[in-house]
């Protein structure tokens, strides 16, 4: 997982697979992280909104080539 911080508090942190493919977005709010560890998760952060990915039929045939 990957933070990134934005103006007024908001974050986002990126989730990804074993191939490195994106499954997760979640923009959240948290005051209390401070720590690296805290950036690995969303545990105890108020997660506004979450979008989940999933591979495409063609995307595993790609990733199979590779």
């Amino acid at each position: 997982m990957v933070k990134t911080a934005t103006a007024g508090g908001l974050f986002q942190k990126y989730a990804y697979d074993g191939l490195g493919r994106l499954t997760a977005t979640y923009t959240s709010f948290d005051l209390d992280e401070t720590a690296y560890t805290d950036a690995d998760d969303v545990t105890g952060d108020t997660v506004i909104e979450q979008t989940r990915r999933a591979p495409s039929a063609h995307a595993l045939v790609h990733a199979r080539l590779q």
